[in-house]
């Protein structure tokens, strides 16, 4: 499993450096990015993010006081929410509790840089990767190896005033303006365009203020990418946890009544998966459907009255 690990500032950076080294020899399967040490000389950074997070399973994000509000950290936060393939995107809480934290990153679930948090983080990755290590074994090395990353963490030591390890704001600009291109190539057909669809999707079950939104989407666009799309469309009119499709919410046919509950993380449980690469259009949703948002909690309970 290949895991991105995202800093910003003297600090962060430290810590990614020692999560880097630290993390596969815990859990051997997994493979640690992040762009100091896997940036070669002279490369296209923005091409060599894209190319990353395209084949990344799993975001780390290195969190202090000082570099909640830095603009990469931020991007890169953003690019890791909204890749289809990262199954979970963690921030790891360096003398910060989650109360501190400030949106847009506390809609992730994150962890301290602590024994139990690292511990969390550890089966966090064992659980979203399906990697099948054993919870005694992983316990048993953390064990083994959580004294190597203790003194590690214990050695940052304070805050430096100071100029900050961070990219210079043009290079940020360059950085960000390659990343967007390179994704919008990706994003289009090589020779014509895709003919683009769209449908509509009730959200009055979902939040008491709610209504039709559109959602416009390609034929071929993975069921992964169609579903983040739905999930941003419904944190603009109120806060929903991220990757809880399947969880605490469905998409129900108005019309039909097909809840499609066998699409996003449940095909990927059935299919030993990480993320739905179908395409949309191959799973029954079509073009002028109208869907709704539903509650699972309400559907239970209205299978538990039928029955």
């Amino acid at each position: 499993m290949k895991t991105f690990v995202s800093w910003s500032g003297q600090r962060s950076r430290l810590i990614a450096t020692a999560l880097k080294g630290w993390i596969p020899d815990v859990i051997q399967q997994v493979q640690v990015w992040m762009s100091e040490h896997d940036v070669d000389a002279g490369a296209r950074w923005g091409t060599d993010l894209t190319n990353v997070l395209a084949e990344a399973n799993f975001g780390v994000i290195c969190l202090t006081p000082e570099n909640q509000n830095a603009p990469w950290l931020l991007f890169e936060a953003g690019s890791l929410a909204k890749t289809a393939t990262v199954a979970r995107v963690v921030p790891y809480l360096y003398e910060l509790s989650p109360a501190d934290i400030r949106y847009p990153l506390a809609q992730f679930q994150g962890v301290g840089a602590t024994k139990a948090g690292t511990l969390k983080l550890l089966q966090s990755m064992n659980e979203a990767g399906q990697l099948g290590m054993p919870v005694d074994r992983l316990e048993k090395v953390f064990e083994k190896w959580w004294p190597d990353l203790e003194a590690a963490l214990s050695a940052i030591g304070p805050i430096v005033h100071g100029p900050l390890v961070t990219r210079s704001e043009r290079e940020l600009l360059e950085e960000i303006l390659a990343v967007v291109r390179t994704n919008f190539r990706q994003s289009t057909w090589a020779s014509e365009p895709k003919p683009l669809r769209r449908l509509t999707i009730d959200t009055s079950k979902f939040f008491e203020v709610g209504g039709p939104i559109s959602i416009e989407y390609y034929y071929d666009q993975a069921v992964s990418r169609f579903l983040d799309a739905v999930y941003v469309e419904l944190n603009e009119i109120g806060h929903v946890p991220a990757y809880q499709y399947g969880k605490e919410w469905l998409l129900r046919d108005q019309q039909s009544g097909r809840v499609y509950d066998d699409i996003g993380i449940e095909y990927c449980r059935s299919n030993g998966k990480t993320t739905d690469t179908r395409g949309i259009g191959t799973v029954g949703i079509k073009s002028g459907d109208r869907l709704e948002v539903i509650k699972i909690s309400e559907l239970s309970a209205s299978k538990t009255a039928n029955n």
